[in-house]
C-alpha cells in the first residue's frame, strides 16, 4: 500500500477547501492505490494506424491524437516494432504537453527540459519532413537516452543539446527570437508520479519549497525570451500544486502583459484551477486528475504571444556555427561512394538532399544533414545536429564511409540498394544480439522462404546474392522497415548494430 506523505495530504486539502477542484478529495487520494497507467505514441513518420503495430486493438487516449492506452505487464519494449521506432511507450497523461502544442509542418519549435523523448517523438511526427526541434536536456545521461529515441522516431529535424535551459536565448547570435513553438515541461514536485515511481515521494519532499517555483520561473522566462512574436508557449508539470501550476501562470502572466492564455479542451480531461481574483482566465488551461481520468496526473497550459508590427520577423534561415563547417573533401568523397554502391537514389533521403530544407555538414570525420533552419548558436554543447549520416574511414584507396544506426533508422525500403528482410525467428533475433550471419544460413532461410532480398525496393523472385558486391551495406529489416546495417563479406554478413542497443 502506497503510503502519502502528510504533508502532501494536507496540501490537497487545502487545495480542495480553496479552490474547488473536481470529484472528491477521499477518491483522488484513493486513486494513489491504483496501477498505474501506461501507453505508447505512434510514430507518425512511419506508420498511420495502429494495425501496423500488429499488437490488436488498444483503446486510444481521449487527450493525444496518436496515442493509446497499454494493458499492465505488457511486453512491448522487447518488441520488433519497438526497436524499428514505430511507437514510443509513454505515460498517457504525459501525451497531453505535445498535443497541446499541436506543432505544424515547417516551424521552429524549442523544448527546453526535453528528455527522455516522449514530447520530441510527438513533435517531430507532427513536423513531417519540415521544420526544425531543438531538444535540450540538463542532465548528460538523460540526453543521451534522448538522443537514441529520437533516432528510433527516424527524424533529420533535430537538433540536441546538453546545457543548462537557463541563458539559452544568449546563446543564439542575432537579437531576434526565432522560435514559432516553446514547450517548458518544467522540472517539478513530481507529485502526480508517486503511484509510478515510488522514489516520486522522497524526492517530493527533497523538492517542494521556494527553489523550485524560482527554477519553474526562470525556465518560463527563458522560454518566453526565445519565442517570436505571434509564438506559443506550452506550460507543463506533473504536479498537482497551485503553486507550481495556475499560481505560477498568475506570476508570469503579471510580468508579461504581451503573453495571454488560449483556452484549450480536451475529452476526460478538466479545466484548470480558477483564479481566485479573476484576473485571469486560468480555467483555460489543462489538469488530469487521476480519480476522473485513465491516467497519472498533468497540468499543460498553451499561451500565445502577442504580435508586435514593429519587431520584424526573424530570418528564416541560420546555419549553424561550429567548427568544420566547411565541405571535407574526404568525407564527402567517401559518402558520395557509399550513397552510389548501397543506396537507391530515390526516396526519403535522396528527396531530403535535393530539397532545399538540408545541407550536409562534416565535423571532424563525421557527416551530418542538418535542418537549414537551424539557428545560429555559439557554444551549446551539440550532442545530435539533425541526421548524423556516418563516418569516414582510412585514406586512399582504403576510404570508406561507415554508415550510422541513425541513418538506417531513417531510411524506407525504397532508399536502399539491397535489402535482406526476415521473418521473426532465430535469425533475425541472434542479429539483435549482435551475431554475425553466415551466408549459408541466410541462403539456406531464403530457401525456406524465411528470408527476402530486396534491390531498390523491390523483391527478387530468384537467388540474386551474387550480386550483391563485397563490402556492400545491406539493410536487414523486418516486413519492410529497416532494423541494422549489414556488411557483406566473402562467407558472411558482418552485424552493425551499435553494443549499446543489444
Amino acid at each position: 500500500m502506497l503510503k502519502l506523505p502528510k504533508q502532501f495530504i494536507a496540501e490537497m486539502t487545502d487545495l480542495w477547501s480553496s479552490y474547488n477542484p473536481p470529484g472528491d478529495l477521499e477518491d483522488f487520494l484513493a486513486s494513489f492505490q491504483d496501477e498505474p497507467s501506461a501507453g505508447l505514441i505512434l510514430n507518425r513518420l512511419k506508420v498511420q494506424t495502429l494495425s501496423d503495430l500488429s499488437c490488436g486493438d488498444l483503446p486510444p487516449v481521449p487527450w493525444a491524437r496518436a496515442g493509446y492506452f497499454l494493458p499492465q505487464g505488457h511486453k512491448l519494449s522487447s518488441s520488433l516494432a519497438y526497436r524499428q521506432g514505430l511507437f514510443y511507450l509513454q505515460d498517457p497523461s504525459a501525451m497531453l504537453p505535445a498535443d497541446l502544442a499541436d506543432a505544424q509542418p515547417g516551424e521552429k519549435v524549442l523544448d527546453l527540459c526535453a528528455a527522455p523523448g516522449g514530447k520530441a517523438f510527438a513533435v517531430l511526427g507532427s513536423l513531417g519532413d519540415q521544420g526544425l526541434l531543438w531538444a535540450n536536456e540538463i542532465n548528460e545521461k538523460r540526453a543521451r537516452a534522448l538522443s537514441r529515441n529520437v533516432e528510433l522516431a527516424g527524424s533529420a529535424l533535430c537538433l540536441i543539446s546538453c546545457r543548462d535551459a537557463l541563458g539559452f536565448a544568449q546563446q543564439l547570435s542575432g537579437a531576434l527570437p526565432v522560435f514559432d513553438l516553446v514547450l517548458a515541461d518544467v522540472p517539478c514536485t513530481g507529485s502526480a508520479m508517486f503511484r509510478k515511481d515510488p522514489r516520486a515521494l522522497r524526492s517530493w519532499s527533497r523538492y517542494r519549497g521556494q527553489a523550485i517555483l524560482d527554477l519553474q520561473a526562470a525556465i518560463l522566462e527563458e522560454a518566453a525570451a526565445n519565442l517570436r512574436p505571434g509564438g506559443r508557449l506550452v506550460y507543463s508539470t506533473c504536479s498537482y500544486s497551485w503553486a507550481e501550476n495556475e499560481g505560477q501562470l498568475i506570476r508570469f502572466l503579471d510580468r508579461h502583459p504581451d503573453f495571454s492564455l488560449l483556452p484549450a479542451c480536451r475529452p476526460e480531461v478538466s479545466p484548470g484551477l480558477a483564479d481566485p481574483d479573476g484576473r485571469y482566465p486560468t480555467t483555460y488551461s489543462l489538469r488530469i486528475w487521476p480519480h476522473l481520468a485513465r491516467g497519472e496526473g498533468q497540468f499543460a497550459a498553451l499561451l500565445v504571444k502577442a504580435e508586435d508590427p514593429a519587431e520584424p520577423l526573424p530570418e528564416p534561415s541560420l546555419p549553424l556555427k561550429q567548427k568544420n563547417l566547411r565541405p571535407d573533401r574526404q568525407v564527402h568523397a567517401s559518402w558520395e561512394a557509399f550513397r552510389q554502391d548501397n543506396l537507391s537514389g530515390q526516396g526519403r533521403l535522396a528527396a531530403a538532399l535535393a530539397s532545399q530544407h538540408f545541407y550536409l555538414r562534416t565535423q571532424e570525420d563525421k557527416l551530418h544533414l542538418v535542418p537549414a533552419q537551424a539557428p545560429l548558436a555559439r557554444q551549446s554543447y551539440y550532442m545530435k545536429t539533425g541526421l548524423y549520416l556516418g563516418q569516414s574511414k582510412g585514406e586512399g584507396e582504403a576510404l570508406s564511409f561507415q554508415p550510422s544506426q541513425a541513418l538506417v533508422q531513417f531510411l524506407s525500403l525504397e532508399d536502399l540498394s539491397w535489402a535482406l528482410d526476415l521473418a521473426d525467428g532465430p535469425l533475425l533475433r541472434a542479429s539483435l544480439r549482435g551475431e554475425t550471419l553466415l551466408r549459408d544460413q541466410v541462403l539456406a532461410a531464403y530457401s525456406h522462404q524465411e528470408v527476402h532480398l530486396y534491390h531498390e525496393g523491390a523483391c527478387l523472385s530468384d537467388d540474386a546474392f551474387s550480386k550483391i558486391k563485397a563490402g556492400a551495406y545491406l539493410a536487414l529489416t523486418h516486413q519492410g522497415r529497416p532494423l541494422m546495417w549489414l556488411k557483406q563479406q566473402d562467407h558472411f554478413f558482418k552485424n552493425a548494430y551499435p553494443r549499446s542497443w543489444i
